[in-house]
């Protein structure tokens, strides 16, 4: 017949088993969930390939001027939705100091532009 302290070792082994095995499923799931592929147009393309650049060479000045230009050119104000939100979460990522995430971003944006 067990006794009380048996059925509470086998209570808390089943918990672990159970608590691990759902931790295990949410990794999973959340490793081979879909990322959004991000659309750009052609010039938030280009400037994407220009962060790319600057990123990878970790290029204080040249982020400033980029910067600059993206808020203040007339034709980079016209850049799609997605293609600024891109654009600026790169820039905010390399400002922060998070050069290597910035490269990574850019080219995960760029590599969303080819089509299989």
């Amino acid at each position: 017949m067990p006794t009380a302290k048996t059925s509470a070792r086998s209570n808390r082994g089943r918990w672990i088993i159970a608590v691990t095995s759902i931790v295990v499923l949410l990794s999973a799931a959340f490793w081979f969930w879909p990322t959004s592929r991000v659309t750009l147009d052609d010039d938030g393309y280009q400037m994407t390939i220009a962060l790319y650049r600057i990123c990878n060479q970790q290029d204080q000045d040249a982020l400033t001027e980029i910067d600059r230009k993206f808020r203040v050119s007339p034709e980079l104000q016209d850049l799609s939705a997605q293609s600024q939100q891109a654009v600026t979460t790169i820039i905010a990522q390399a400002k922060a100091g998070d050069w290597k995430d910035a490269a990574i971003t850019c080219r995960q944006m760029m590599d969303d532009q080819v089509k299989y």
